[in-house]
């Protein structure tokens, strides 16, 4: 045993030295590689399972970085106008969860505003990764994300977009939603109560199928003296727009005559209802000028006329009573010449008789 302790110390001393070289080149390697990415922070809303450390960072296919950190951050966030309609108490933001991966890209690599992070993870084998989009058409200069080193936070943020396969299962999910809401009204169409009202709905059907085939004739007699009563119907409608005309005509005409409606009615001969109100509004002014007529001659008349009410009225009373005493004198008169002229002419006295 102790011819063999050097052999065993010698060995352990080389295998240390090989572990601690190996360390320094790896650190050295990983500091230099550093130096030459630029560092950028994704924030994901959706599940990034599979994705590690120094997984690949992928810009139009090539590789160009790896990840360098992933974390679980909480932000917070504006609420949306419905949801701070229904929880007016929470302010105007909420906290919410987001996964946080900070991407180290190689130097030579300008990524913009317009670029995506697109977190991709294999059907079947492979391991996950981060796909870096930039629409075409939109790219300057200008638009170049800052490059930052490791140390110089905060990093640039490219904004996420959900993968495909991420938005192939929610469309998946949102169809077998739908798929599931199709099963239940089929269910609710099939049931006892639906079968039975669809007899019912044939049956009432065939009734009126019946009843039609019943009345075949009267049916086409109908439809042949449709096109009649629809050219009579278009003959009345017409007489009754052209009524309708008329009557907003003569409303334009006895209304009140305005710019428009006068107008309106330039040109057009007068209807037979302003004709007549003309004539009313001349006969109207002939009975006021014949009015005004008679209270001037009554005016200038006033002192003739209470005269004669004062006086001539009496006077005219007295002779209607000497009228009416001669006219009761003058009848009795005539009275007794009819029955008796003679005693009425010689009295009682008798004349001479013949013999």
């Amino acid at each position: 045993m102790e011819h063999r302790s050097p052999y065993v110390a010698i060995g352990a001393t080389v295998l240390v030295f090989v572990l601690a070289v190996v360390g320094f080149v790896t650190w050295k390697l990983r500091s230099g590689g550093d130096e030459k990415l630029a560092y950028y922070r994704i924030l994901f809303d959706e599940d990034v399972q599979g994705l590690t450390r120094d997984s690949p960072v992928y810009y139009r296919g090539l590789r160009v970085g790896r990840v360098q950190a992933i974390s679980l951050v909480r932000l917070p966030v504006d609420l949306s106008d419905a949801e701070r309609a229904m929880s007016p108490d929470k302010g105007g933001r909420r906290m919410v969860e987001r996964i946080a991966v900070v991407v180290g890209i190689e130097r030579g690599v300008d990524i913009h505003d317009a670029s995506r992070a697109v977190f991709e993870r294999p059907l079947i084998t492979g391991a996950a990764y981060i796909q870096i989009i930039t629409a075409m058409g939109r790219v300057s200069a200008d638009t170049a994300l800052p490059k930052r080193q490791l140390d110089e936070e905060p990093f640039p943020e490219i904004t996420q977009m959900p993968s495909t396969l991420s938005s192939a299962t929610q469309s998946l999910q949102e169809l077998m939603q739908k798929a599931g809401a199709l099963i239940d009204r089929l269910n609710l169409a099939v049931s006892a109560d639906a079968i039975a009202s669809f007899n019912e709905s044939l049956k009432n059907l065939s009734t009126l199928t019946a009843a039609v085939a019943r009345n075949e004739g009267n049916i086409d007699k109908a439809l042949a003296e449709l096109p009649k009563a629809i050219a009579e119907m278009r003959g009345s409608m017409e007489k009754f727009t052209q009524a309708a005309d008329t009557i907003n005509l003569i409303a334009l005409e006895i209304g009140p005559q305005d710019e428009a409606t006068r107008k309106a009615l330039a040109g057009k001969a007068p209807s037979e209802v302003r004709r007549t109100l003309g004539s009313l509004r001349e006969a109207v002014d002939g009975i006021n000028a014949t009015t005004a007529s008679l209270n001037k001659m009554v005016a200038d008349n006033r002192g003739p006329v209470r005269q004669f009410t004062e006086q001539g009225l009496a006077e005219l009373n007295a002779t209607l009573r000497e009228l009416k005493n001669l006219s009761s004198n003058l009848s009795a008169i005539s009275t007794r010449l009819e029955r008796d002229p003679a005693n009425y002419l010689f009295g009682s006295k008798q004349g001479y008789q013949p013999k």
